[in-house]
């Protein structure tokens, strides 16, 4: 077996042990890049690997920013189509819910209606406007239903030296859990 492998195994091990760690829901950020993939597909294989002892919610919550090309929004509906159909003909416990900005946040909204610059490197406001937002709506309302949440993001520490240093700046819990800057019940997991 190859390090790689190893890693994987060791990976799913490490989710099966949270997910019985307590009884809260999971939030999948999905986003359809390489790591918000793998994230899915281990949580995916961990849960098929469960079979009937899997039994809390997990919701995979993924943006549609209204301003991706075609192919890319269709790639990404069926995308999570897909997954959401496999996971009812595996009872698994998974919801899809695809959100969108509301047209104040949209892209064009903002660039056109409030007269925004076109985003740089350095101000990146449709981040936060046409992607964070609406997930952290949805993210809220899961909450407000089940008390709090644990929120799954893929990020790589590799991807880039900010990242890296953003990363290692966090604290985590004996679990590897960390609690989100904006509300202290919600923790995420970083992959």
């Amino acid at each position: 077996m190859d390090k790689r492998d190893q890693h994987t195994i060791n990976t799913k091990k490490y989710l099966e042990s949270l997910y019985f760690a307590d009884e809260r829901p999971w939030v999948v950020a999905f986003s359809g890049g390489k790591d918000s993939t793998l994230l899915l597909q281990l949580v995916y294989e961990m849960l098929s690997d469960l079979k009937d002892k899997a039994h809390k919610n997990i919701f995979v919550v993924s943006t549609d920013t209204c301003i991706e090309p075609p192919n890319i929004s269709q790639y990404l509906h069926k995308t999570l189509s897909i997954v959401e159909e496999q996971a009812k003909t595996d009872l698994l416990p998974l919801k899809v819910i695809i959100v969108q900005p509301k047209p104040e946040e949209s892209f064009w909204g903002n660039l056109i209606g409030k007269g925004y610059p076109s985003p740089t490197r350095w101000f990146r406001w449709c981040t936060s406007h046409i992607k964070i937002r609406p997930s952290r709506r949805i993210i809220l309302e899961i909450i407000h239903e089940f008390g709090s949440v644990i929120l799954l993001l893929g990020t790589r520490k590799s991807e880039s030296r900010e990242r890296k240093k953003r990363m290692d700046k966090r604290d985590y819990s004996t679990r590897g859990l960390n609690s989100h800057e904006c509300n202290q019940n919600r923790t995420y997991i970083i992959i």
